[in-house]
């Protein structure tokens, strides 16, 4: 894929020496500036649309109108052998049509394949001029679309032979206007065209604007193309135009339509308002302290500061983004005259002189950070300043910073505005200021919430683990109703086969357990917290009996007398079994035999002594034996 942008040069298969070329023209809703065709080469000045080799670039014509068809070499190669001219064309009835077909491989000769109607011919060098004779066609009648299969060859092969099928459209010879809307930049020269040709079916003889154009920025010609008439065109003043146009023609009534001219916004105005948040700084502060954010209003973009580009010549002073910083340690109690310049994207250019002040005795806060315990009420702290100024200045406080609007402050007392909660915020960061009449002073500081010394609560509670569980088994997690708990231990009833961590979670200490033996047990739990009473409770812990497989299965009957009938019980099925007796059996041989809950039973009828080895298994739904027999 190649971008074309910039300048590039790039070949076209066709080229006339003198060709009918706009210094503006569009392909879809793109506008590309051409200068004239030299040889087989075009030069593109502006072109935002990507192309890839193959290509249909198509240019409009200067004055009348007309489309030309060119196909986009890039580096000599115009992409795979095809016919790659456009294949829907239009026509008026009664009207003949010439088409030019354009080949990537110019040494292609082209044969019609297909000619249902017998309307079309090939001419030209290697057959590349396509005629339509449509004389005789009628909108009216039943036939509206014709079709050509074209066929190009440049040797023997499928890939040196390719085809097309083109469909001409028969039009309406009456006048057809619609509504349309057209696009032209702000600051536009005269004779810009705006957009395309209007689009009109029917023979047109003229254009004539009869509304929307009071300020006369507009002009439209004969065939049909807008044009700008006057300078002047402003996007801040006016976004777009809606021109009343009406077309005569020979043979019908005239037509009008509205046409809808959107004026495009370039970026041709420089900033303004530019202001500096503060211009003062104190002494003796390190290299890179921040003085204050500039902002500016650029009315093209109608948004504050989007990509605008702020600069300063300065021994003193530097900018990052738009923060205006010192650059080096101010150690005099001086003032610095600083010229801010600020540029758009499209480099137009403001500036503004501003004075910085350096004080050599701003004010001090003597505030470090501070812990208050949660669901407090009054003051939190009082801001404390110092200034060695005289005659001594009024201080003024505020704040700021990620939590400044969780607190009230009235003159220099600090309080919550709703009583702080420690599950909900630990911590609140702030930025205290205190303004001295010429600069102000920032500290950072950090609020840290304690909680209350809650009692501890705890309720007895019951869990439950299988039997043989392995070392470290979750059995639960002790349940806390209040409190802030610090420490948890087992303090009986374990038997060594429980511990418990600093989570309160319950585990497997070592294997062995046996619902046989012991089918639950009693633990003391303690738990501890800071600055409050331990506590106890008691933990239930139910040992899961969980059962073995059968040990052995037993048929009272292993025989049957010849000749039995079919459903007949050979015996009855039993098996050994610890906690649980609704066992379900299965035989491996369920063509001859069949087992209904514990009886197994003959399937067919035997006429002779046989012996059947079958094996049967049994399941008591949680563990199943292997087959026996």
């Amino acid at each position: 894929m190649n971008t074309l942008g910039g300048i590039l040069e790039n070949t076209l298969t066709r080229c006339d020496s003198e060709p009918d070329v706009p210094s503006k023209g569009s392909v879809g809703e793109y506008t590309h500036h051409f200068d004239n065709c030299t040889k087989a080469v075009y030069r593109f000045l502006t072109l935002e649309k990507k192309v890839s080799p193959g290509d249909l670039v198509s240019i409009t014509g200067l004055g009348a109108g007309n489309l030309r068809d060119y196909i986009l070499c890039v580096d000599d190669f115009c992409g795979p052998f095809a016919i790659a001219s456009r294949n829907a064309l239009n026509v008026v009835e009664g009207t003949n049509l010439v088409h030019t077909l354009i080949v990537t491989d110019i040494n292609a000769t082209l044969s019609i394949v297909e000619n249902p109607n017998n309307l079309f011919s090939l001419s030209g060098t290697n057959n590349t001029t396509l005629n339509f004779n449509g004389k005789d066609t009628d909108y009216e009648s039943d036939i509206r679309t014709y079709t050509v299969k074209i066929k190009a060859t440049i040797g023997d092969g499928d890939d040196k032979n390719t085809e097309q099928t083109i469909t001409v459209t028969i039009g309406d010879n009456e006048i057809a206007f619609f509504d349309q809307a057209r696009t032209v930049n702000e600051n536009a020269a005269v004779d810009t065209n705006v957009g395309e040709v209007l689009v009109t079916s029917g023979t047109v003889t003229n254009f004539h604007i009869i509304g929307g154009n009071n300020e006369g920025f507009f002009k439209v010609n004969s065939a049909g193309q807008i044009q700008v008439n006057k300078s002047g065109l402003d996007y801040e003043t006016t976004q777009s135009y809606t021109l009343e146009i009406r077309i005569t023609g020979a043979n019908t009534e005239n037509e009008t339509a509205q046409i809808t001219i959107t004026i495009g916004d370039i970026d041709d105005t420089a900033p303004t308002n530019i202001t500096l948040s503060s211009n003062y700084i104190s002494i003796g502060l390190p290299a890179g302290t921040l003085i204050g954010t500039l902002s500016a209003t650029d009315i093209d973009t109608n948004t504050d500061n989007d990509a605008l580009i702020y600069s300063v010549n300065s021994d003193n002073f530097q900018i990052t983004d738009n923060k205006l910083q010192t650059k080096k340690v101010l150690n005099e109690n001086k003032t610095f005259s600083v010229e801010i310049t600020v540029k758009d994207k499209a480099n137009n250019t403001a500036r503004k002189t501003f004075t910085i002040v350096v004080n050599s005795d701003p004010a001090i806060i003597t505030n470090t950070d501070i812990s208050v315990k949660e669901n407090m009420t009054g003051t939190v702290l009082t801001i404390n300043a110092t200034d060695a100024s005289i005659p001594a200045p009024i201080l003024t406080y505020s704040i700021s910073g990620t939590d400044q609007g969780k607190f009230n402050l009235n003159n220099n007392i600090l309080t919550f505005k709703n009583s702080p909660n420690y599950e909900e915020q630990s911590t609140y960061s702030l930025i205290l200021e205190v303004y001295d009449t010429i600069s102000t002073t920032k500290k950072p500081i950090t609020i840290t919430i304690t909680t209350e010394d809650k009692p501890l609560v705890i309720k007895d509670q019951s869990m439950n683990v299988d039997e043989k569980s392995d070392e470290n088994t979750t059995v639960g997690t002790v349940t806390i109703d209040d409190g802030i708990v610090t420490g948890y231990s087992i303090k009986s009833g374990s038997d060594g086969f429980f511990k418990i961590n600093s989570e309160g979670k319950i585990q497997v200490a070592k294997t062995g357990l046996d619902y046989e033996t012991k089918s639950s047990y009693i633990l003391t739990v303690e738990i501890t917290g800071d600055n409050v009473e331990s506590k106890t409770a008691k933990i239930t812990i139910a040992i899961n009996d969980v059962y073995d497989a059968p040990i052995a299965i037993f048929l009272t009957r292993n025989s049957i007398a010849i000749g039995a009938a079919i459903g007949e019980i050979i015996g009855t099925l039993s098996a050994s079994n610890i906690g649980d007796n609704n066992l379900t059996y299965e035989v491996n041989d369920t063509v001859n035999f069949e087992i209904v809950g514990n009886k197994l039973k003959i399937k067919v009828v035997t006429d002779t002594q046989t012996t059947y080895p079958i094996r049967i298994s049994v399941s008591n739904g949680i563990r199943s034996s292997q087959e026996q027999g």
